[in-house]
Formats: structure tokens, C-alpha cells, sequence
């Protein structure tokens, strides 16, 4: 039997494939996983204590793979919120993705899309009124906030970094909330998304390939 061994970033691997409004193939490659072994991100609050905020890796139920990200938050009231950062090289962006583990608990989602300039592009993405897992999705297109940098409106490439927003319900509340597979929507190809070069190194070119054929 042949095999087909492929050299390339797992993000690049590991690729959804979308359709937009018109019907046209986008890709949606992971820029995070939270897999076991991963350093979690350091958390940043507004109007609450830093203790009243963590994350860590967990594998209670991840959405995908085997693990996933556990946000434990505790909010005193309104006006309070916290940011996950994630830092990616993202070159061509027309959506953002992800998957949260709900607790019903009415926190607000957002987004905040760092660009190459140092402008921030928030998106809110509504509250969580769920339980489980749900994927949260928008397009850069959509209507949002912008600060900072050049101020030109506009996603300067590559983007930076991917900042996952969670607010207060108004309210005293504490609890614990999953986030799983973070995605970036793309009209370009994996390697003009993510930058990476994809390597065959066997089998030879013009060798037979089966539908059987084991990838390594």
C-alpha cells in the first residue's frame, strides 16, 4: 500500500470548509485548540479583581479533540468584562468562529480583531442564552466598533491577535464557561490564510493514489 506523508502546520490540517451568502467555497482553518500540553492564555479584566478571572486547559467535555479552554469568571455587577487574547498571523480574514460550552447565565459575547496596524475592530456577538455547545460566528463585514491604530476602518494585514470578550449580566454572578476551536473564515487558500507551505514528500509525483490511502 502507498502512504502519503504531508508536511504543514496543524492548524493548516485541520480545515473546515464554509459556504458564504453566495454560495462560494471559503476556508476555515483553526488558529486554536486548546490541546492538552498548551499554555493557556493569560486572562485581562476590566473593573474586577484579576483573581476573579482564570483559565486552564480542561478535558471534562472539549467540543473538539481532548481538551479544551475553562474560563472560571466571577463578576460583582455591570460594567465589569474580561478578554481572552490569542495570538495569530492571520493574512486574510473575512470571518471569525468558535465554539462555547454555555451556562445560561446572560454574559455577553464579543470579539475584538487586532490588526496589523494596532487597530481594535470589536464585534458583539450577543449573550449567552444557552447551555451546551453552540458555535459563534460573524463576518469582519458586519457592523462594529473600531479604535486605536491608524483609525482607517479598515482590517490592515496580517491581523494580530483574536481577543474573545466576555461581560457581566448586570448582575452578581460567578461560574465557568468552555471555548473550544477557534476558526478564521477566508476567501484565500490555507497557505495564503495561515502563511504556511504545505510539503508532499511521498509518494513520488505521478505515484498511484488509492481512496484507501492512509495519511501520515
Amino acid at each position: 500500500m502507498t502512504n502519503v506523508t504531508c508536511t504543514m502546520t496543524l492548524a493548516a490540517l485541520l480545515v473546515a470548509f464554509q459556504t458564504n451568502s453566495r454560495g462560494d467555497s471559503v476556508s476555515s482553518p483553526l488558529v486554536e485548540r486548546f490541546e492538552k500540553g498548551a499554555a493557556p492564555p493569560k486572562i485581562w479584566v476590566v473593573n474586577i479583581p484579576d483573581e476573579n478571572a482564570s483559565a486552564q486547559i480542561a478535558t471534562e467535555h472539549p467540543a473538539e479533540g481532548e481538551a479544551c479552554l475553562k474560563l472560571h469568571y466571577h463578576f460583582t455587577g455591570d460594567g465589569k468584562y474580561l478578554g481572552i487574547p490569542l495570538k495569530v498571523n492571520v493574512l486574510a480574514l473575512t470571518g471569525v468562529r468558535y465554539q462555547v460550552f454555555g451556562d445560561a447565565s446572560g454574559c455577553s459575547l464579543g470579539v475584538e480583531v487586532k490588526d496589523a496596524s494596532g487597530e481594535t475592530h470589536k464585534y458583539n456577538l450577543g449573550t449567552v442564552d444557552f447551555q451546551g455547545w453552540k458555535e459563534i460566528a460573524f463576518q469582519t463585514s458586519a457592523g462594529h466598533e473600531t479604535w486605536g491604530g491608524d483609525r482607517n476602518g479598515r482590517l490592515d494585514f496580517p491581523v494580530k491577535e483574536i481577543v474573545l470578550l466576555v461581560g457581566t449580566p448586570r448582575r452578581d454572578l460567578e461560574g465557568d464557561l468552555y471555548f473550544d476551536a477557534v476558526a478564521v473564515d477566508s476567501d484565500k487558500s490555507v497557505a495564503e490564510t495561515l502563511g504556511v507551505q504545505i510539503a508532499v514528500t511521498s509518494p513520488a509525483y505521478g505515484d498511484e493514489i488509492r481512496g484507501d490511502t492512509p495519511i501520515q
